[in-house]
């Protein structure tokens, strides 16, 4: 199975749809859709959204013409892209929305959705034709493989450097601005903005406290941000202006929804909705 690129079309696509390829299109979740998954620069899948759940979704993965294919894959054909098209149901997993990148449009219908996963699960009948082709099992454990580990990646993360300081932890504490003032040597807006969990905090300041407060897993100070920042930077709508935010400050994805959600969070409060604040946020980042 092959990875793919954002920046260049796969060369199976006709000349004439190699453009659509790198068109973000609807950034709408729905049944039924084309995606192309991306994390840090890397689009690992294609996948056809066979269900959309609050944060998360269930997709199949789509293979190429170009790549090895076989039963149990239906065939199926994209407008967009114009290409024969392998959907495999038996590898249907979960994902976090925050790798939804580009959306090449309808791929089937909410029917054959739900059709494909009686195929899947219950041995039903096949709503689309089954691919012909010789099994190769390495190449099936291998889409395997892939999908399990797209399944587990997950945004935002407790991971320190990535991760707020976790405010039950720091009031059991009894941590106050001055003392992160004092300990992380910052200025006072800074360390009130540590403690509020409007800033993410260093590994490096992380280590400090743990050490302060004789705690010996740095990870037990801290939390998963679920803030709205945090919900809103989830959906695929910001995707491409967070690769664009990778790009203009050499950082990784996870340090470029940092970024973003740092911005928004210092940002004065308005009506706007927290969608419309965080594209503010970005734009701001992004510059004139």
């Amino acid at each position: 199975m092959t990875a793919y690129s954002l920046t260049e079309a796969p060369d199976v696509l006709p000349e004439g749809t190699r453009p659509n390829w790198l068109q973000a299109g609807s950034s709408d979740v729905s049944v039924g859709d084309l995606w192309l998954l991306s994390w840090n620069g890397d689009a690992p899948m294609l996948v056809v959204l066979a269900r959309v759940i609050d944060d998360y979704v269930l997709g199949c993965p789509v293979t190429l013409a170009s790549e090895p294919s076989f039963a149990p894959a239906l065939g199926a054909q994209s407008a967009v892209l114009n290409v024969p098209l392998s959907i495999w149901p038996v590898a249907e997993t979960g994902l976090g929305r925050h790798l939804l990148t580009r959306n090449y449009g309808p791929l089937i219908s909410e029917q054959t959705a739900r059709a494909m996963r009686r195929y899947a699960e219950d041995g039903a009948e096949a709503p689309l034709p089954v691919v012909d082709g010789d099994f190769d099992q390495d190449v099936f454990d291998n889409l395997l493989t892939r999908m399990q580990s797209l399944c587990f990646h997950e945004w935002p993360t407790a991971e320190p450097g990535h991760a707020l300081l976790d405010r039950p932890a720091m009031n059991a504490h009894n941590a106050s601005v001055q003392m992160l003032v004092d300990v992380l040597d910052v200025d006072v807006p800074t360390a009130s903005g540590l403690l509020q969990g409007h800033l993410v905090p260093t590994r490096e300041q992380v280590a400090a406290l743990a050490d302060h407060l004789d705690v010996a897993d740095p990870a037990h100070l801290l939390s998963v941000p679920t803030d709205e920042a945090a919900r809103a930077l989830i959906q695929p709508k910001f995707k491409a202006k967070l690769l664009a935010v990778m790009a203009r400050f050499h950082d990784d994805e996870a340090s470029a929804r940092r970024r973003a959600r740092e911005e928004y969070a210092l940002a004065a409060r308005s009506d706007a909705s927290s969608l419309e604040r965080m594209d503010e946020a970005l734009n701001r980042l992004l510059g004139p």
